[in-house]
């Protein structure tokens, strides 16, 4: 953590030196959510439309409130059921994720708002693991036993790989020297954002899919769910990302890189595609089964009367 805030100091510095002798043009200093690569203080060249950081910074706005209430719809679907939809390795990553980019935040209110976030993610996880462990991990008394140290050994290995991941790609200086974008010193934080946030978004709905497949009913979670969570992706990361590519394709080349469109076609596909799918055929069958058993039960009762 201290090298990489002595990396970030460094850039920083170096820039300011560069800009001192007038060969780059001033910059604003890093905020939170330009390391994101959704600022409003990004300034984009003048070819670029105007509205193109104030809508992607509104998208991002949209869909992590709609984020934020797929978390709550989530925590009353396990509350209701008695389990989770979440797979443990899509929980510690996806609060890793927050957690450490949280960590990464210049400003005492910036850093305060992303680890709230975060925490409210590892909140929201205990919680349902609390009141599905017993239930799903009914074969394994050992792990339901200790799912809590198991979440939170998880959290702290995910959180490591996260943050190493950041340090690497903070000192090779990925990205730095784009147009528009970052000074010669500097690492391109959105795409660090679109390369971390996109494999993990891809792991979680491939695991969500498989949780669901699996087990054959919809415990855990709920149409409202997958809806709210669809939609805050779909708005506030891939939308903000694409509306920038596409009025900006010059500071966003690595999306449309063959390895980023391999990942995003996958998380698109089974996110919007192959789990609605999925769900409406669990749900029927479900429908089915309730049917049979009130058909049996009804047959019972009359054989009794």
């Amino acid at each position: 953590m201290c090298h990489l805030v002595w990396c970030r100091r460094r850039a920083g510095s170096d820039l300011d030196l560069t800009q001192r002798h007038g060969d780059l043009p001033a910059r604003s200093p890093p905020h939170f959510l330009a390391m994101l690569g959704y600022s409003a203080f990004d300034k984009p060249p003048p070819h670029v439309p105007a509205h193109t950081v104030h809508v992607s910074t509104a998208l991002l706005a949209i869909g992590g409130s709609c984020y934020i209430v797929s978390h709550f719809a989530r925590l009353s679907a396990s509350t209701r059921t008695g389990s989770y939809d979440w797979p443990l390795l899509a929980m510690a990553l996806n609060s890793a994720w927050e957690l450490v980019m949280g960590c990464l935040a210049p400003a005492p209110y910036e850093c305060a708002g992303s680890l709230a976030w975060g925490l409210l993610s590892v909140y929201v996880s205990l919680r349902m693991l609390q009141r599905g462990a017993k239930r799903e991990w009914a074969h394994s008394p050992l792990i339901a036993k200790n799912i809590f140290s198991i979440f939170c050994t998880m959290l702290v290995i995910s959180a490591a790989g996260v943050w190493a991941f950041t340090q690497w790609f903070v000192r090779s200086k990925i990205g730095a020297g784009r147009l528009g974008r970052t000074g010669p010193a500097e690492a391109d934080w959105a795409e660090l954002a679109w390369w971390t946030g996109l494999g993990i978004q891809t792991v979680t709905i491939l695991t969500q899919f498989a949780m669901l497949l699996t087990r054959g009913d919809t415990r855990g979670t709920g149409r409202n769910v997958w809806a709210w969570q669809g939609f805050g992706m779909g708005v506030g990361f891939y939308g903000s990302f694409l509306w920038r590519a596409y009025f900006w394709p010059e500071a966003h080349p690595y999306i449309t890189n063959p390895f980023s469109l391999w990942l995003f076609s996958i998380a698109l596909a089974t996110d919007y595609i192959a789990y609605p799918l999925l769900w409406n055929y669990v749900v029927a069958r479900e429908a089915s089964g309730r049917r049979v058993k009130s058909a049996q039960s009804a047959g019972r009762d009359r054989k009794t009367s």
